[in-house]
């Protein structure tokens, strides 16, 4: 009995601690669209039966004596699958699935919050992880080269720039490119530099690009769309990932040419969170190297000179900085950067960034030409979301090199030039809910702000006044009035303290789902448009053209006139004095010539004449003629230059644009959608010459029909006396006289374009040809972008994107003036095709597309201005998945390598090449 009591007194034991030790987890997790909780979904651990769906709340609790880590797997109809895994039962789960149907693709840019793409009010597109990872590219600007309605222009080897249906320029966009909400197109400037950034294409998740202007949320001067760069986290992408580059620019002889390759970069991404995915961290790694296209002859003369090289010179001391440059420079690019992530619950993140990088490069801008600079960056980001409320602050410091081989300048005239830059950025944006009315609301307050110094060289006379600040406060409603029909409206105030201007922003749309396959949009867009700071503020010479001639720039922030024209003349340096009027008075020339000639007569039958050239009764005689030559205004290649007018002070643009747009499936396997949208603008810029050069092709006879009367009469009444009857012998001289005199005018090359006219606001020293802006008045043009994509397979897909505008030039009548000369141009092709086709399946992948524009005309001020012909460019990728953690890939750009300069006098681009090796440590 004592036996079989401690037995079961044994096993009663045994079987409460096998009970105690064989621990029950539960995990618990919440899933959702992006924008909606999901019922229903299957939530399973991989391997096991066990299995549980979500409750109307999206809430999912999954319990096991399985030991973790457990990998789940989330699954519902219509979505794609995920797998998760779970290392501790306190680990924050919350599951994003992603729609099937691109129409159910949950976006956040168009909105600023999360929405999905069938009830945005905006064209969106999106490239997602899959495609980012199998088509590697050198440059972030460059893989959105497939979009539709966006303009890629591969300037040099690493600089791009990037425009979204608006009219293109060299530096500045219109397009606002952001990573993770940071703006990237620094605060007055409007630039987008993907290589002078910290952008990563092995730490992108996704990218999201807005057409259209997005101002009522974004503010002013988003006039043409939004480019989101989305980074990955540490907590959806753990783990470690080197990325090694080395490729080609064919500037001469083949691509494989030892002199080519000169192309590489290191990339490298280490992203690290806690079991319970509430804390997390990452930090990556950059480095690049870039050779530039090579010049043309012609382009060499037009930035170097006939030397074929030029001095640095800091324009405030104008002493040589011992530096000489006779090619456009190489590039350099260093970066790091580090993001921590802590998200207790649900309902709270903060994230914040730190980096820094290091940029040597070159630009190209209208207004300067080409120019070098080397450049320090340092930025931090902090980012909180708390329940409904979201707040975002960012800082950028901006540190350009100002000695030795780091001084930035100006390639076509030496000059040192380089700007300092102290941006800041807040937003704020509180999310309110009125079910009662099913209306959602969205209020936010803006802040952007952006301190410049250029220490004179690039500002000039503005350098005290160049401070570039905006306030901005929006508010948007989305409200369901039925279950298929969705209202928005949104409005944004802006203030602008450099202009001294504010702004009302206005969007409206409609949104009809006609069916859950199908979304028709109807929208209305007013957005205004600053100018930058650069277009504001710049003062400085900006090309010599020899002779002691520049030509100079002086930015909007004040009008350029002509209220005191006066003829500057262009030799005797500088010992010629100005004159009232468009032309030269002959005494003027007189004055001129006389010295010259009076040594020449000796020995000559006219060197009688030598005491009527020094006399200065003579001179005084000649100007109470009043004789004088009208001039002819030319340009600086000697063709009519335009009435005489002022630059423009700059003020705000507006932009109203009406749209229509649908995208569909067609079917399961075929999207097609299309945007027509009508645009009117008013008081935009371009830049002009003001300034022209006077010719006096009429001088020499105007000159010695008024001299004439003159040495006359010192021939007749001191030559000869007097005498009656020696008047043929009078005239005889005189006629000699003058005739030499307007024969040493036309030698010396004074009948041709010798006199300058400068606008009043003109430095004071040296001869410019000033370049300001032209407001213009009113234009009005459609446009037409339509994509169409069709999947046959999970490995196979094939796309074909069409843009057109109804006009890329316009003038006078399109002007709203018929007797303005001046014209205006979009400076992009009027038709615009890419079509191509991917294949991913087991190891391989293969990528080819085609992109066709056509032909323009370019007007992009003094130095990129004329005749862009069509381009046919095709591009190709074939990568290889070695293993699981070794992807491989080539890819060749510009198959044809048909040589093109994105404008006339920039690099000539041709076919370029990549090898890329991605390793996932």
């Amino acid at each position: 009995m004592k036996f079989k009591f401690y037995l079961t007194s044994l096993m009663f034991l045994l079987a409460t601690f096998f009970m105690v030790n064989a621990q029950t987890n539960t995990v618990t997790g919440k899933v959702s669209d992006g924008v909606d909780v999901l019922f229903g979904v299957n939530v399973i651990i991989q391997g096991t039966n066990t299995g549980v769906i979500t409750d109307d709340n999206g809430i999912f609790s999954i319990s096991s004596d399985i030991k973790l880590p457990w990998t789940l797997e989330i699954s519902s109809l219509g979505f794609t699958s995920q797998s998760l895994v779970v290392n501790s039962t306190a680990q924050l789960i919350s599951v994003d699935l992603v729609s099937g149907e691109q129409l159910n693709e949950v976006v956040i840019t168009g909105a600023r919050k999360a929405e999905k793409v069938s009830e945005s009010a905006t064209s969106i597109s999106t490239i997602l992880l899959k495609e980012i990872e199998n088509r590697p590219t050198f440059n972030a600007a460059v893989m959105l080269d497939n979009v539709l309605g966006v303009q890629v222009d591969r300037q040099g080897a690493s600089r791009t720039n990037i425009t979204i249906r608006d009219n293109v320029d060299i530096f500045s966009t219109s397009t606002l490119a952001m990573l993770d909400y940071r703006d990237l197109s620094q605060v007055g400037l409007n630039i987008f530099d993907a290589a002078n950034s910290n952008l990563s294409m092995i730490d992108l998740e996704r990218v999201e690009v807005v057409r259209g202007p997005q101002a009522a949320l974004y503010g002013a001067g988003v006039g043409g769309g939004v480019v989101h760069y989305q980074s990955k986290d540490p907590f959806k992408y753990p783990g470690s990932t080197l990325q090694l580059q080395a490729g080609a620019i064919a500037n001469g002889g083949s691509l494989l040419n030892k002199g080519n390759l000169n192309m590489k970069s290191v990339n490298f991404r280490h992203a690290v969170s806690n079991d319970d995915q509430t804390f997390g961290y990452k930090f990556n790694l950059r480095y690049t190297e870039n050779g530039e296209w090579d010049l043309s002859d012609p382009q060499k003369l037009g930035v170097f000179g006939a030397s074929g090289s030029r001095s640095i010179i800091d324009p405030l001391t104008n002493q040589a900085t011992g530096g000489t440059i006779d090619k456009i420079q190489d590039g350099v690019g260093k970066g790091a950067d580090a993001t921590l992530y802590y998200r207790p619950n649900d309902n709270f993140s903060v994230t914040a960034v730190a980096g820094m990088g290091s940029t040597v490069g070159n630009a190209w801008t209208s207004g300067t030409g080409e120019v070098f600079a080397d450049q320090k960056t340092y930025f931090v980001q902090l980012r909180m979301n708390s329940n409904d409320l979201f707040v975002n602050y960012n800082y950028t410091k901006n540190i350009p090199g100002q000695y030795d081989d780091e001084i930035g300048y100006n390639y076509r005239t030496g000059l040192v030039s380089y700007i300092d830059s102290n941006q800041s950025q807040l937003q704020v944006q509180q999310e309110l809910f009125f079910d009662n009315i099913n209306t959602d609301v969205s209020i936010g307050y803006e802040h952007k702000f952006a301190e410049f110094e250029s220490y004179g060289r690039t500002f000039g006379r503005n350098e005290d006044k160049d401070d570039y600040r905006v306030y901005g406060a929006y508010v948007s409603t989305k409200s369901d009035l039925t279950k298929d029909l969705i209202l928005t409206l949104s409005g944004r105030y802006d203030k602008f303290t450099a202009l001294n201007e504010q702004s009302f922003s206005p969007r409206a749309g409609l949104i009809w789902k006609a069916s859950p396959r199908h979304s028709v949009r109807l929208t209305y867009n007013k957005s205004h448009t600053p100018p930058s700071a650069l277009t504001m503020f710049l003062d400085l010479p900006v090309a010599s053209l020899g002779g002691g001639l520049n030509i100079s720039i002086l930015g909007n922030s004040q009008a350029q006139t002509f209220d005191n024209i006066r003829t500057k003349w262009l030799f005797g340096g500088g010992a010629v004095p100005s004159n009232a009027g468009i032309g030269m008075p002959h005494a003027t020339l007189f004055g001129v010539l006389a010295p010259g000639v009076g040594p020449l007569l000796p020995g000559t039958p006219l060197a009688g004449f030598i005491p009527w050239l020094a006399d200065q009764n003579t001179l005084a005689a000649i100007a109470g003629t009043g004789g004088f030559t009208n001039g002819f205004l030319v340009d600086t290649n000697g063709r009519p230059f335009g009435p005489l007018e002022g630059g423009d002070k700059g003020t705000l643009q507006i932009d109203n644009t009406y749209e229509l747009g649908f995208k569909g499936m067609l079917s399961d396997n075929l999207t097609w959608s299309f945007d027509v949208y009508n645009t009117q603008k008013e008081n935009f810029i371009a830049q002009r010459i003001l300034s022209p050069l006077v010719a006096l092709p009429t001088l020499a006879n105007d000159f010695a029909a008024t001299v004439y009367p003159s040495a006359y009469a010192y021939a007749f009444n001191t030559i000869f006396g007097g005498v009656n009857g020696f008047q043929p012998f009078a005239d005889q001289l005189a006629t000699g006289m003058v005739n030499t005199m307007a024969g040493a005018a036309i030698q010396n090359g004074l009948t041709g374009a010798v006199g300058l006219i400068e606008t009043d606001q003109a430095p004071e020293s040296g001869n410019n040809i000033m370049m300001g802006y032209k407001n213009f008045g009113k234009i009005s043009y459609w446009g037409f972008d339509t994509a169409l994509n069709w999947r046959p397979t999970d490995s196979f897909s094939m796309f074909a994107n069409y843009s057109v505008i109804s006009e890329t030039e316009f003038t006078k009548d399109d002007l709203g003036a018929l007797d303005d000369p001046n014209s205006y141009f979009m400076n992009h092709s009027k038709h615009r095709v890419k079509t191509g086709l991917n294949y991913a399946s087991g190891k391989w992948v293969f990528g080819l597309s085609h992109k066709y524009d056509s032909g323009f005309n370019a007007d992009m001020g003094a130095f990129y201005s004329g005749i862009v012909g069509q381009r046919n460019i095709y591009d190709t990728n074939v990568g290889l998945n070695i293993n699981p953690k070794t992807y491989l890939d080539i890819a060749v750009y510009n198959l044809g390598g048909e040589k093109y300069s994105v404008f006339p006098g920039m690099p000539l681009v041709g076919m370029s090449g990549m090898v890329t090796l991605r390793l996932d440590l």
